[in-house]
């Protein structure tokens, strides 16, 4: 859930959907612990019977979002080997995204993500330079794709180069839009902070 206002918007994964519950403020209220509470058993049972809570625990608990502070700048210096490599990363991910459905898109990040040491000894030089890589083999790759794909392919890319990153959903309202991005600490990766900075994230994996 994100709320925007007097608004909140809820991100289904098992659908791949947004709604929007406008006024929806009024009577559910988000906790210091990020626990929300309702402001009555009948908005409760309302949300219920939606499918929008349930009273099983969830599988997972989505990490509290990091508020963006400034973008990575990288420089046009690739060196060919390094290219290379982004690139045939690139290639691999493309194929593992094709494969996927938006709910196991969200399993596949998470493990990838657990299952590789990420480390923080990485130098910053070290992080400019591969998502330099990155950005620069990106525009002569035939699969560059919607935000969704490219941050996949970059939060994989990451993720096997031991650097710690968070692929970040976001949303706005009035009108409508999603977006995502991926995000090293405060510091989005591969996009503008002007752009991100317009929506409320909802999801951090």
């Amino acid at each position: 859930m994100a709320w925007i206002g007097e608004d909140i918007v809820v991100l289904s994964i098992p659908d791949d959907g947004y709604s929007c519950l406008v006024g929806a403020a009024r009577h559910l209220k988000q906790t210091a612990s990020r626990e929300v509470r309702a402001s009555s058993l009948a908005v409760l049972k309302d949300l219920e019977s939606v499918g929008l809570v349930t009273q099983s625990p969830p599988p997972f608990s989505s990490k509290p979002p990091i508020v963006a502070q400034r973008e990575l700048l990288t420089t046009a210096n690739t060196g060919f080997a390094r290219a290379l490599d982004a690139a045939v990363h690139s290639g691999r991910g493309h194929a593992v995204f094709q494969s996927l459905s938006f709910p196991r898109m969200i399993d596949a990040a998470r493990a990838f993500k657990c299952n590789r040491p990420a480390t923080d000894a990485l130098s910053s030089s070290e992080t400019i330079a591969t998502v330099g890589a990155f950005t620069t083999v990106l525009p002569w790759l035939p699969f560059e794709g919607v935000c969704l794909h490219r941050a996949f392919l970059l939060a994989r890319y990451l993720a096997r180069k031991n650097i710690r990153a968070d692929w970040v959903f976001g949303v706005r309202t009035w009108p409508f839009a999603a977006h995502c991005w991926v995000q090293i600490g405060d510091t989005i990766v591969a996009d503008r902070l002007s752009r991100v900075c317009g929506f409320t994230p909802i999801l951090v994996v």
